[in-house]
C-alpha cells in the first residue's frame, strides 16, 4: 500500500522552516510532519499492519498510522511509557492493547497490529504478541495518515520508518504473516 502515498508531506508550523534540520517535512522528525495517503482506509472488518520502525525519541504519544475518526477507526501509537498501542474505535469510545515489550530511542524492531475478526493485537519485535476482545469497530476516515493521529493536530512521529504493508479485511494466514514480517525485516536490516 505504499504506492498510495501522496508527497509532498504537509508543513503546517512555523517551526517546519525555523529550526536546524530546514525542512522538517522531509523527515518524520515529531514536528510537523506526516503522510497522508489516497482512499484506502475506512475498514472496519479487520486489519493488518507491519512494518520496521526506529523511534528517535521515546518518553511522548506518538503516532505511527491512523484512519481515526471520532471514536471510530484504528491506530497505531506509541506511547509516553514507550509502549506500542492499538486503538479499534467502536464510535463511542475506543478499545486499546499496549505491549509489555518497549522500544528504547534508536531502537528498530517489527511492530504489527491487527484485528482478525476475533480479537486485537499488537506486537513489538519477536515479544509474545498482546492481544483483546475486538469491540463492534466502526469505520474510521477513508484516508489513512503516516506519522500522526488523524484525527487530531498533535501526537508527530519521530521515526524512521521501513517498507510499512497493511492490509484490510482478512487476517492473512500465518505463512502470509511470516513471510511480510521477513520482508519487513530484510528492509531493514533486521535478522
Amino acid at each position: 500500500k505504499l504506492a498510495d502515498i501522496r508527497l509532498p508531506r504537509q508543513i503546517t508550523t512555523d517551526a517546519g522552516y525555523a529550526t536546524a534540520g530546514f525542512p522538517h517535512y522531509l523527515k518524520f522528525d515529531g514536528i510537523d510532519d506526516n503522510l497522508v495517503s489516497a482512499a484506502g482506509g475506512g475498514g472496519a472488518a479487520g486489519i493488518y499492519y507491519c512494518g520496521a520502525i526506529q523511534f528517535n525519541k521515546v518518553g511522548a504519544v506518538q503516532t505511527i498510522f491512523s484512519d481515526a475518526g471520532t471514536n471510530s477507526g484504528y491506530k497505531l501509537q506509541l506511547t509516553a511509557a514507550n509502549q506500542l498501542q492499538i486503538s479499534a474505535g467502536n464510535g463511542t469510545a475506543y478499545t486499546a492493547v499496549n505491549t509489555t515489550a518497549t522500544f528504547a530511542a534508536g531502537d528498530v524492531s517489527l511492530v504489527e497490529l491487527w484485528d482478525d475478526g476475533t480479537n486485537i493485537g499488537v506486537r513489538l519485535g519477536e515479544s509474545t504478541p498482546v492481544t483483546v476482545a475486538r469491540p463492534a469497530v466502526t469505520a474510521g476516515t477513508a484516508q489513512i495518515t503516516i506519522g500522526k493521529d488523524n484525527n487530531a493536530a498533535s501526537n508527530y512521529a519521530g521515526i524512521n520508518m521501513f517498507e510499512p504493508v497493511w492490509r484490510y479485511g482478512a487476517m492473512p494466514n500465518a505463512t502470509q504473516r511470516e513471510a511480510i514480517r521477513a520482508i519487513c525485516r530484510s528492509k531493514a536490516g533486521l535478522q
